[in-house]
């Protein structure tokens, strides 16, 4: 299998350069009513390690699909801002993709 998935979150701080940043966190399931329960793809990411004094904080993940089976994606974000983190904050579109992370 050669594909990837590649997914990530931006936050915009329009009151200055505050300390800022984004911890994220990628979960998985299988799409259908007898499998709902998400687990964990990732571990939680934070962009610019926690230093950033920029308006704009990005964080991605990207990561080979073991294989094309069908899952379920949730992104999961706690935007930081001022030294404050808020959250967490769960993405409601969930796509179905061809890219089991874990098979």
């Amino acid at each position: 299998m050669a594909g990837y998935l590649q997914t990530g979150a931006t936050q915009t701080c329009t009151e200055g350069a505050y300390p800022q940043w984004i911890d994220y966190q990628l979960r998985s399931t299988c799409p259908g009513i007898l499998c709902l329960i998400f687990s964990n793809e990732t571990g939680r990411i934070r962009s610019n390690n926690g230093l950033g004094y920029s308006r704009v904080a990005n964080v991605t993940y990207t990561e080979n699909c073991v294989s094309s089976g069908n899952r379920q994606y949730q992104q999961i974000v706690w935007p930081t801002g001022r030294g404050v983190q808020f959250g967490p904050v769960v993405d409601t579109n969930e796509p179905i993709v061809n890219c089991d992370l874990n098979a």
